[in-house]
């Protein structure tokens, strides 16, 4: 998305939509100035590369974590409305508080080059307003209650979080959202497996739309937030809202060697040192120039999976941490 003000000297306001090969220009024409907003068609972007190998690729696998059927649970379409609502709002008077802005930007053109209509800048400075009251209102007075739990739902809500608040102290987590399959490990360190990783957080912060006294915890995905409810996980992906119900989750725990191509992490547990390029006896391939010295590190691997169509790999760079929640896996499916 790309936004642009720019100076003109149209004495008329227009407005139009431009089809670009990259998305779609809308510009708005005032006496004075012109606003243009450009939006990137999807896909468009450019994709982040897997680290670099020379091996074949034999087979890659995109992780998709979301699918259609995690949204969302009939019983909970009241409360997943109202957050929808807000999310759908907030983002609303976020671009109208910017007018406020827009508005100043025009009274001083107005002031110190060419005049411009009064009730353009009335017009704008009100829709800023507007924006403010409205943000205002979502985070105070208009946050959504969390309340009537029972005191045996908190106890289970306080021993599902655990883990994840430890999980916080690691100091690094990614969520892998590719796998690809070489054909010849010998060109990555003598592993396999290349994985896309994206860096993500767990926050124990409520998110601005929901008001409690209960602790709650974020888990801010790449494309999604996981947030942890006494009686469900909620899903939130934009403005769609679903809740998945913990008896259809499933926490596994493992282990995953991995040649770190990028800068070792504190708390990682390393194995040995091996080579970018490598023969079998572990030797350094000396047909390569440039062969970089690789660190082969533990990590641990956390999938989280639903009936409903989640399926989230997380991969944390303590080891320990993860190993600490093994039995987790068990009471998560159970509670």
């Amino acid at each position: 998305m790309a936004f642009r003000i720019r100076l003109n000297k149209s004495k008329t306001i227009s407005f139009r939509i431009n089809p670009l090969k990259s998305g779609t220009q809308f510009a708005l024409t005032l006496p004075g100035i012109t606003i243009t907003l450009t939006l990137k068609s999807k896909g468009t972007g450019t994709k982040k590369n897997l680290p670099q190998s020379s091996g074949q690729i034999k087979n890659s696998q995109k992780l998709i974590s979301i699918r259609p059927a995690a949204f969302p649970l009939e019983e909970e379409g009241s409360l997943l409305r109202k957050i929808s609502s807000r999310i759908r709002l907030n983002r609303l008077s976020s671009w109208l508080s910017s007018t406020l802005i827009l508005a100043g930007l025009v009274f001083f053109i107005d002031k110190c080059f060419f005049p411009i209509p009064l009730f353009v800048i009335l017009s704008l400075a009100s829709l800023g307003i507007i924006g403010v009251l409205v943000k205002s209102y979502i985070h105070t007075l208009g946050k959504i209650p969390i309340e009537n739990i029972s005191e045996t739902v908190i106890q289970k809500h306080l021993e599902r979080i655990y883990p994840w608040k430890e999980l916080r102290k690691a100091d690094r987590l990614w969520q892998i959202v590719e796998i690809s399959e070489l054909e010849d490990g010998k060109e990555n360190g003598g592993y396999l497996f290349l994985y896309e990783r994206k860096l993500i957080t767990v926050k124990e912060k409520l998110p601005f739309y929901l008001k409690t006294d209960i602790d709650l915890l974020q888990i801010r995905l790449a494309e999604a937030t996981l947030l942890l409810l006494p009686d469900f996980l909620l899903l939130v992906h934009k403005d769609k809202v679903g809740a998945i119900p913990y008896r259809d989750l499933s926490l596994t725990i493992d282990k995953v060697s991995y040649p770190e191509p990028e800068e070792i992490a504190r708390d990682s547990r390393i194995q040995k040192k091996t080579y970018k390029y490598v023969n079998n006896d572990g030797s350094p391939d000396r047909r390569y120039k440039n062969n970089i010295q690789l660190t082969v590190c533990e990590y641990g691997s956390i999938t989280l999976k639903s009936t409903t169509g989640l399926d989230v790999l997380i991969h944390c760079s303590n080891i320990d941490m993860v190993e600490n929640i093994k039995d987790y896996s068990i009471k998560w499916s159970n509670t």
